[in-house]
């Protein structure tokens, strides 16, 4: 009881039982709005509540017990706002989720969703046209792309989804999933040139070579291996000798970002791959072959294929040394992950089958392997000539 309501008390204006007989009535007046309450023949009290898509009877002996159950249910709907359920996705999540994908996620939560009115709304009271007007919103006043908004959405979609899940009932109907943006609502982004994501013929040579004459350990010589193999970086420094097959390698654990208790970035090697297509065996062409050969000269350290200086190289020193490598062949700088659109692109462009190709990286579906990893290696003079060839 607040100070006001106990300093009437003290004053004798009015007595505790008077008190809370007026709490009760004004309790019971607002819970009228909402509710049908009748008296059976055998004397108690009764009146539905919405469960999901049914109601279920509630039955109590007195017209005061049931007043009571049924302003404890309507708390109970206040406490479930959009942002409680969204809280949920993010603890159900953490068990998933690397050390970056829950940063990232919490970066979008905080910068698009956390202070927005409609996250402190009760979940049950949110309408269609209101939710609708939100997410509308949040695409135009971010000016997102449709991947962002997925990105920035999901602890949203999460919490329509719960709140309609049978046990839970929170919604009787699942208003995200009717919900349909437009395409032309979403800022559009064009694909980046294809000079820009993957190696040419001619800048892989550039830099194969320059590499072959110039490396003094085996960090280098993964650069060149990658281009055999097109695996993610951290699959890459994660590799140890007992993964090599006479005509595979195995895949089965990468490298990743772990945030310590001090928020000090570790790079740490983890016994699993980043989806479950990720562990897979790539088969090892001659040239590949050639290349593990040359790296068999130095010094394995705990049995991992790239070291240097007595310890494991890491994604981060590989791509330091790639950027040496590029500015010694006189080419532009592309990521390793680069080198891994150039192997995909390679093998597109010589009519390997997809689902060969899907396997061999480590996709869960083709479509992944061609909006993301197709780009054209050609210049504008050898696709002219390709055309001349076809069209004539």
């Amino acid at each position: 009881m607040d100070k006001d309501l106990q300093l009437i008390l003290e004053s004798g204006i009015i007595s505790k039982q008077g008190l809370e007989d007026a709490i009760y009535m004004a309790a019971k007046k607002e819970i009228l709005k909402k509710y049908h309450i009748w008296q059976g023949k055998n004397g108690r009290f009764h009146a539905h509540i919405r469960v999901g898509k049914s109601r279920k009877l509630i039955s109590k002996a007195t017209e005061k017990d049931l007043i009571e159950y049924l302003r404890n249910v309507e708390n109970n709907n206040e406490k479930n706002t959009l942002l409680d359920i969204c809280l949920i996705y993010f603890s159900r999540k953490a068990y998933e989720w690397t050390d970056n994908t829950k940063l990232r996620n919490e970066q979008y939560f905080k910068k698009y969703l956390k202070n927005e009115p409609i996250m402190k709304r009760p979940i049950h009271k949110i309408t269609g046209i209101e939710l609708e007007n939100f997410l509308r919103e949040l695409v135009i006043k971010n000016e997102l792309t449709r991947k962002a908004y997925n990105n920035a959405i999901a602890p949203v979609r999460f919490a329509f989804d719960y709140a309609t899940f049978d046990g839970v009932n929170i919604r009787e109907q699942n208003l995200f999933a009717q919900i349909k943006l437009p395409t032309k609502l979403f800022k559009q982004v064009r694909k980046p040139s294809n000079e820009t994501q993957v190696f040419s013929d001619e800048e892989q040579q550039l830099l194969t070579s320059v590499i072959l004459a110039n490396y003094k350990t085996s960090t280098p010589l993964a650069i060149i291996l990658n281009f055999y193999l097109g695996l993610r970086v951290g699959e890459l420094m994660a590799l140890k000798w007992n993964d090599i097959h006479e005509e595979y390698i195995h895949i089965e654990r990468m490298e990743q970002r772990h945030y310590d208790d001090n928020n000090h970035l570790n790079r740490v090697i983890v016994e699993h791959t980043k989806t479950d297509a990720g562990t897979r065996d790539v088969p090892l062409t001659e040239k590949a072959k050639e290349i593990l050969a040359l790296i068999r000269q130095f010094d394995s350290v705990d049995d991992f294929i790239f070291c240097n200086d007595g310890k494991r190289t890491t994604s981060k020193g590989l791509e330091c040394a790639l950027k040496r490598y590029c500015a010694k062949a006189g080419i532009p700088y592309k990521s390793s992950h680069k080198i891994r659109k150039t192997f995909i692109s390679t093998l597109i462009d010589n009519n390997v089958n997809i689902n060969s190709i899907r396997e061999m990286v480590g996709h869960q579906d083709a479509q992944t392997t061609y909006n993301s990893y197709c780009y054209n290696r050609k210049d504008i003079t050898a696709v002219t000539q390709q055309l001349n060839q076809i069209l004539q």
